[in-house]
């Protein structure tokens, strides 16, 4: 199964909070479970347009 989060920052944004660390502890819980999962999110300065974190393939759009 595919799994597609839809978020406004990602865990490694320096403003990420509560919510992205929720939404980091689900994600795991689904990759560990064989699921794939996608988290999209805004860019920020300095940011990686894609990469893995802790399975989850996390891309990044948007105006810096």
């Amino acid at each position: 199964m595919n799994i597609l989060l839809l978020n406004w920052r990602d865990p490694k944004n320096p403003k990420a909070g509560g919510a992205e660390i929720v939404t980091l502890q689900h994600a795991k819980a689904w990759v560990q479970a064989g699921y794939h999962v996608w988290w999209l999110a805004s860019s920020f300065k300095k940011a990686l347009r894609e990469e893995k974190i802790d399975g989850i393939t996390v891309v990044r759009r948007g105006i810096v």
